[in-house]
């Protein structure tokens, strides 16, 4: 058996060795991409299309979209398994270990697993010059795991788009979903929602059912709807949202969490077999699901309570934020009073938070018993005043904000705005121009845009050369606050990023479930 260490290890050297995925040109077609995998597949003894389905396990359930479609393949997964049946999942990114992206019964793969396929995979192909980049392998990777095993269902996560993604070597699934579309990967997906549609739609086949997410833009829902009639798909079905007053307890938290149950529950219709999917099931299923990551609280130490959320795009932040306000919004009733209900963003029924909307004052009303901070970073591809402003919409306040890099930022071919630039668009002068040459200098750029249009947000901010170092502030910051007020506890809000959130995971050892 290998050291624990070792198969990590090698993976990540293959992850930091991997040209960017917009080095190479993609394939132009579906049928090219078939046709650029074939020769690996024969290689590991596995086909491309249909065949590639069976030889995973009987169902398999294949998941596109921009935001949930990792939860709602995890709660997939978690009814699967309460129904009785023997699961894979396959999901991206990691959070702190490689082990997550392949889960069998809802465990990450073992080392002892992964070890044995990672050396058979990667000497097959290093030995026939068809070694590809780390997204590609590690597809390949899990598709030879669940090979091995005797599974009744897989469920297949999108890794980017859709279309043209490795995932897409599949060629009959039980059921294909696109959860909600937003605008996202914009440089690979196109600058519409139409275009990001027409990507995510790639994944539908013949005869297969569609789910798709409630809520979506119409422009985007009309390119589905047009695009399953093209491929002659099975009926396409937008799914209802989960009802929240069912009495079912989802274990993932956050509103915006039953619009994936209802995705969940109607690929479960799909891919299980009637007399399996009992009520009881989908309650058990639903309840005992969980993703790391996302909408998911930790306490540190004594003094510090973590709140972590992926979130990296404005729909996605929206989200997160309203599940942050409610988590802060418990924390800070008496034990007497009822928390109040945060609703989907968009729907006028959001409340219960901290602070009064920030254009009424004072950051931080007098007496309170816990600060709220916030350790933000994002891609120097992402639109920075589209995010902030759902900061500015949410009604939060922070005490401090602080800005890093990630341990292992995404490389990427956008070329980096200057703070002026970004300035420049909500026509705000500046005397500094931070020049974004590096992910450390972005995060000067972040704190710089941040300090010129959200100071009525947050008392003050940082940028750090080093996620370490903003972690060593916080700690040191919020210790020192404690000492200074006995009892006053700092809630950290870690977002914008799955990479950040994933290695203050990793730095601060906090679980990975």
């Amino acid at each position: 058996m290998a050291s624990q260490g070792g198969v990590e290890d090698r993976i990540m050297r293959l992850v930091r060795s991997s040209p960017p995925p917009d080095s190479q040109p993609p394939p132009k077609s579906r049928e090219a991409l078939l046709e650029l995998y074939t020769p690996h597949m024969e290689a590991l003894g596995l086909e491309v299309g249909p065949g590639l389905d069976a030889r995973l396990a009987p169902r398999v359930v294949h998941v596109a979209g921009t935001k949930g479609k990792g939860s709602t393949c995890a709660m997939v997964e978690s009814i699967c398994r309460a129904a009785g049946l023997r699961t894979g999942l396959f999901t991206s990114p990691h959070l702190v270990r490689p082990h997550e992206r392949v889960r069998l019964q809802g465990q990450p793969v073992s080392e002892e697993i992964l070890a044995k396929h990672f050396d058979e995979v990667s000497g097959v192909l290093k030995s026939k010059n068809l070694m590809p980049g780390f997204f590609s392998f590690i597809t390949l990777l899990g598709f030879h795991i669940f090979a091995a095993q005797e599974l009744d269902v897989v469920i297949i996560e999108v890794g980017l788009g859709g279309r043209l993604d490795v995932t897409n070597l599949l060629g009959a699934p039980t059921a294909c979903a696109v959860t909600l579309l937003d605008m996202d990967h914009t440089e690979y997906l196109g600058t519409t929602i139409e275009a990001i549609a027409g990507e995510k739609a790639g994944i539908f086949k013949p005869g297969v059912p569609i789910i798709v997410s409630s809520g979506q833009d119409p422009g985007a829902l009309g390119v589905l709807h047009k695009t399953a009639e093209k491929v002659l798909a099975g009926p396409l079905r937008v799914a209802d949202r989960f009802p929240s007053s069912s009495g079912v307890k989802l274990g993932l938290a956050g509103d915006h969490q039953y619009v994936n149950a209802g995705i969940a529950v109607a690929l479960c219709e799909a891919a299980i077999p009637a007399d399996k999917l009992t009520p009881e099931v989908i309650r058990t299923g639903l309840e005992r699901c969980r993703w790391p990551g996302r909408s998911q609280r930790e306490r540190l130490d004594a003094d510090i309570d973590v709140l972590l959320d992926g979130a990296h795009t404005p729909k996605s932040l929206a989200c997160a934020l309203a599940w942050a306000r409610s988590e802060l919004q418990l924390q800070s009733t008496s034990p007497e009073s009822s928390p109040q209900t945060i609703s989907e963003p968009g729907i006028q029924n959001v409340s219960g938070s901290l602070a009064e909307p920030p254009s009424t004052g004072a950051p931080e009303p007098e007496g309170k018993e816990t600060r709220e901070v916030l350790l933000f970073s994002c891609m120097h591809s992402r639109d920075p005043l589209a995010l902030f402003a759902e900061f500015k919409a949410s009604g939060l306040r922070f005490d401090q904000v602080y800005f890093a890099p990630a341990l292992h930022p995404k490389p990427t071919h956008v070329r980096m705005k200057t703070s002026r630039e970004i300035l420049g668009e909500v026509s705000v002068e500046t005397e500094d121009d931070k020049t974004s040459n590096s992910n450390d200098s972005w995060n000067d750029v972040l704190c710089e845009v941040w300090t010129k249009t959200m100071s009525e947000t947050a008392k003050s901010a940082a940028a750090y050369g080093s996620l370490q170092a903003a972690l060593d502030a916080i700690k040191a910051d919020a210790h020192a606050a404690s000492a200074q007020a006995e009892g006053k506890r700092t809630t950290v809000l870690v977002t914008g990023s799955l990479l950040l959130v994933g290695d203050t995971m990793k730095l601060w050892d906090l679980p990975v479930a």
